[in-house]
């Protein structure tokens, strides 16, 4: 069944040359698994997140130098802001994360995959180490991502 979740991922199996129909049938199966494809549609919706916050944070830590120098490294209020971000950030994540996930992941995963910028890794490798096939596929597609992100 394709998802609207999954549309753009399957479009890029297709046109991939170097999987056989077997393999690219055996991908779509697993996507199909209902734990699959949580962690496939969670780990969408984390990598957007950390782009948008890598952002956010930019502009927080490149304030916070600016201002430390102007002040000759004064402790006051604005240092605390890009940390309470961080802590907010996670803590919002992981509820975020949590309630989509529905019980259906433990816990201390999805308190990992709350970390920024390496959640969603952490939550696709732990769910793909052992589908060498889907796997490759993920590991292609993110590439194919970045890469176009970056062009």
């Amino acid at each position: 069944m394709i998802r609207r979740q999954t549309k753009p991922f399957l479009l890029f199996l297709e046109e991939k040359s170097n999987f056989s129909r077997e393999e690219k049938d055996e991908v779509k199966k697993e996507l199909d698994e209902p734990y699959v494809f949580l962690v496939f549609r969670l780990s969408i919706l984390l990598i957007t997140w950390s782009t948008i916050m890598a952002f956010v944070d930019l502009f927080f830590i490149s304030g916070l130098i600016i201002y430390l120098f102007s002040i000759y490294m004064n402790i006051s209020l604005f240092i605390i802001i890009p940390i309470a971000f961080l802590v907010i950030n996670i803590i919002f994540k992981y509820l975020t994360i949590t309630f989509i996930a529905g019980g259906r992941i433990k816990c201390t995963i999805l308190l990992i995959a709350s970390l920024p910028y390496i959640g969603f890794a952490f939550l696709l490798g732990h769910t793909i180490k052992n589908r060498p096939i889907f796997r490759k596929a993920i590991s292609q597609y993110i590439a194919y991502k970045r890469k176009n992100l970056f062009d």
